[in-house]
């Protein structure tokens, strides 16, 4: 993006079956390492999910996060999906946002990323979660950085590759 960067509205509601090519067709990632690649491969799942072609886990939710004056191809901004992993602990699955607009801004000033990052935290605490668990590439600075502004800490290394952070959603 050149000059000044693209400020939209952004508008999250929760998925539903008839999202499912939308979803699909969502790319976020674009020159990336490995981990671009495994994030885009959670969001294609997301889409089989809702398309019913891949059983739904239990407790899962995709939140869609919409700009509502863009043309109807063009409205799906990013997504983030969370499930049920048990105890009051929600897992945040996976987050992207339309490589199209990485870098702009919703009418507040906040990036899109820390927009769907915060949706995100707010519905989990909403739906009665007390806990929040993100898997984390360590090369990913972006994600590190959003994951650290919310409040995740470090909870341990999972491999040479990934970590673990989690928050505590309690208001």
């Amino acid at each position: 993006m050149s000059g000044e960067p693209l400020t939209i509205e952004l508008v999250p509601r929760i998925a539903a079956a008839e999202d499912a090519l939308a979803v699909r067709a969502l790319t976020c990632a674009g020159r990336t390492p490995r981990y671009g690649d495994a994030a885009q491969k959670l969001i294609r799942r997301c889409g089989s999910v809702l398309a019913g072609t891949v059983a739904e886990p239990p407790g899962f939710h995709c939140l869609l996060f919409e700009q509502p004056a863009a043309d109807v191809d063009d409205r799906l901004a990013g997504l983030s999906a969370v499930q049920d992993a048990g105890d009051g602990i929600c897992d945040w699955i996976v987050m992207g946002v339309n490589r199209s607009l990485h870098g702009g801004r919703v009418s507040d000033g906040r990036s899109i990323a820390a927009a769907v990052a915060q949706e995100t935290t707010r519905f989990a605490r909403d739906q009665g979660f007390r806990h929040m668990v993100a898997q984390v590439h360590r090369n990913h600075q972006k994600s590190l950085h959003i994951v650290e502004r919310l409040g995740f800490i470090l909870v341990r290394k999972l491999d040479v590759d990934y970590s673990l952070y989690a928050v505590d959603l309690a208001p």
